[in-house]
């Protein structure tokens, strides 16, 4: 089953029609016919106010997952608006986020390692 498939049948589980969806997600009418129909992918911060409005996962409408977990809204409206506008920025310019985020991740990963009671016996001093 496609997103698209997946957000029809959740629309009409919902007993919305495409402008009552278009309406809770902020966008346009046009849009969700073309998410349904497969010709348009909705963007990072669409899926994530699909999972929101319709109660399910991300990962519920992006894989072939049949069960549909419930939303959970981890992240601050602040990097959803932030995401919107990340559609808007070059290829390069997103490769280049890209990059950072993840210099940004690994630094994060690596100082909890490092701060790990393992580490400490690792690096302890003699």
């Amino acid at each position: 089953m496609t997103i698209g498939d997946k957000i029809k049948e959740l629309r009409k589980e919902n007993n919305w029609s495409q402008d009552d969806l278009a309406e809770k997600i902020n966008s346009e009418k046009s849009h969700i016919s073309k998410y349904e129909t497969g010709k348009l992918i909705p963007s990072p911060a669409i899926i994530l106010k699909l999972a929101e409005v319709f109660n399910v996962s991300s990962d519920y409408l992006l894989t072939d997952k049949q069960v549909k977990t419930p939303f959970k809204h981890k992240y601050d409206e602040s990097f959803l608006a932030k995401l919107e506008e990340i559609e808007e920025i070059s290829q390069e310019d997103k490769n280049a986020l890209l990059t950072f985020l993840d210099a940004i991740i690994a630094k994060n990963k690596l100082e909890k390692i490092y701060k790990s009671p393992k580490a400490k016996d690792i690096f302890k001093k003699d």
